[in-house]
């Protein structure tokens, strides 16, 4: 049954379905590229230098540093990468809000015109109604009204 149904012509426009990004695209190049000339310039380095030859605590913090100087960098070109396409996207769906954002209010306007140039009979008869009952009740007598007095007794 999936496999039957086929999609339709229909363009939904900003709010329609968002086409699947590259999967490698020239940023991870990039950033593969310096990894590799990273790892490249750190492997001559350390293989031209010499070593020491001591042992004891000074060579596993050697071999430590060894460790952050060639995986820092390499970590830090990734995170860029990462960073560098995340504000891609974010600039896509910037630009896809924005268009949303200005087709209501083109929507909201033209229908404010329309609605300014349109009679509206509901209101017309309600005002209609409003004046014939005003004018009823100027026409009608004013209510009857029963007054009494209460005079004191003499003493």
């Amino acid at each position: 049954m999936a496999e039957g149904r086929e999609e339709s012509g229909l363009d939904l426009g900003v709010y329609g379905r968002r086409p699947e990004p590259a999967r490698l695209t020239v940023t991870e190049l990039v950033a593969g590229a310096l990894s590799a000339l990273w790892l490249l310039a750190t492997g001559v380095f350390f293989l031209v230098t010499p070593s020491s030859a001591g042992e004891g605590p000074s060579e596993a913090l050697t071999r430590v540093m060894v460790l952050m100087a060639v995986f820092l960098p390499i970590a830090l070109i990734w995170v860029a990468a990462a960073a560098m396409r995340t504000a891609r996207m974010w600039r896509e769906d910037a630009a896809r809000l924005q268009a949303a954002v200005d087709a209501l209010r083109a929507a909201y306007v033209a229908q404010s015109q329309a609605s300014a140039l349109v009679v509206r009979p509901a209101a017309v008869a309600e005002r209609r109604g409003g004046a014939l009952a005003a004018a009823g009740r100027a026409a009608e007598p004013p209510p009857a009204t029963f007054v009494s007095r209460r005079d004191e007794p003499a003493r």
